[in-house]
C-alpha cells in the first residue's frame, strides 16, 4: 500500500481518524496509566493542583479583601474553582499536546497512523483529569447551595452556557496544541516557551479573580475579552454563579479568534506532518 502526502485539511481524514479511534484510546488509557502508577492517591492528583491553588489565593485573597466575599456575593474558593477546573483543562492540554510529538516519536518513526491522534491523546487524558476536577465542583457547590444559606446565588438559565464554554476551552487547547506540536517537532524551544506563555496567560485571565474585580476602560475591555480564556473562565462564573456575562462583541470575536487559530493550526499541522518522521 503506497501512502502519499495530501494536502491542505485533506490530509486530516476524519474517517481514517474513527478508523483508528481504537489506538487514540490506548494511547490516552496508556498516558493514565502511566501518569498515577504507583502513586497512594491515585486520579486524586487531578483534583490537588486546583484545590491548592484555590486555597492558596482563597488565604491570600480573603485578607486582602478582609474576608469579604467576591462582589456576587459568592465565596472566593468557589469563585476561583469555578474557573480554574476549565483553566487546568487547557493548560494541561496545551502543554501536554505541544509535547504530543515528541512524546510519541518512537511510534511516528516506525509505523503509519494519523499523526494528530499524538495530540488528541493527550487532551482526552486532560477531559478525564477535568471530568473528576469538575465533578469535585459540583459537590462544592452543592454544599454552598443547600448548606450555607448566605451564600445567595441559584442555578438559572445560564446554566445551559457551560457546554459551549466548555466547547470553546476545548476548540482553543486543539488549535493551540496541533499548533505548537508541529512547531516542537522542528523547534525543541517551544518547550521552554509554553510554560511561560502559560503563566502569563493566567495572570492575564480572570482566572483567579473574577473579571468584575477589576475596572478596565472600554477599548481595553474588548482587548481583555478577545483573549478565549477570559470568555470561557469568566462565561463559567456566569453560568453557575450568576457573575458578571462575558461581553457579546468581545466574546464573538474570541471565538472568531478560535476558529482562526484552530484552522491555521490544522493546516499548519498538515503542512508539517509530511517530514516529521525525518525530522523526529
Amino acid at each position: 500500500m503506497l501512502i502519499s502526502p495530501k494536502k491542505g485539511l485533506s490530509s486530516i481524514d476524519f474517517h481514517e481518524l474513527w478508523e483508528f479511534r481504537e489506538l487514540i484510546w490506548f494511547l490516552a488509557w496508556r498516558d493514565i496509566k502511566v501518569r498515577y502508577r504507583q502513586t497512594f492517591f491515585g486520579v486524586g492528583w487531578a483534583l490537588f493542583q486546583p484545590v491548592a491553588v484555590m486555597l492558596i489565593f482563597s488565604f491570600v485573597f480573603t485578607i486582602l479583601r478582609r474576608g469579604k466575599p467576591t462582589p456576587e456575593g459568592v465565596p472566593y474558593a468557589l469563585t476561583a474553582l469555578t474557573a480554574l477546573a476549565p483553566w487546568q483543562f487547557f493548560s494541561r492540554s496545551v502543554s501536554q499536546a505541544s509535547s504530543g510529538l515528541i512524546s510519541n516519536r518512537h511510534l511516528i518513526t516506525k509505523i503509519y497512523f494519523p499523526r494528530i491522534i499524538s495530540c488528541l491523546s493527550p487532551i482526552l487524558v486532560s477531559m478525564v483529569d477535568f471530568a473528576v476536577a469538575f465533578s469535585f465542583l459540583v459537590a462544592v457547590y452543592c454544599y454552598y447551595i443547600f448548606f450555607v444559606p448566605d451564600v445567595t446565588f441559584a442555578f438559572t438559565w445560564a446554566v445551559a452556557c457551560v457546554p459551549l464554554f466548555l466547547l470553546l476551552a476545548f476548540a482553543t487547547a486543539l488549535g493551540l496544541g496541533v499548533f505548537l506540536a508541529a512547531l516542537n517537532a522542528y523547534y525543541r524551544d517551544v518547550n521552554f516557551l509554553v510554560p511561560m506563555g502559560l503563566q502569563l496567560l493566567l495572570l492575564l485571565s480572570p482566572v483567579i479573580y473574577a473579571a468584575d474585580t477589576i475596572s478596565l476602560p472600554g477599548a481595553l475591555e474588548w482587548l481583555y475579552f478577545v483573549n478565549p480564556v477570559a470568555v470561557f473562565a469568566q462565561g463559567m462564573r456566569f453560568s453557575l454563579l450568576g457573575g458578571m456575562a462575558p461581553p457579546l462583541l468581545p466574546s464573538l470575536l474570541a471565538v472568531a479568534f478560535t476558529a482562526t487559530i484552530l484552522f491555521v493550526g490544522l493546516i499548519f499541522f498538515s503542512r508539517a506532518e509530511r517530514t516529521l518522521a525525518d525530522v523526529l
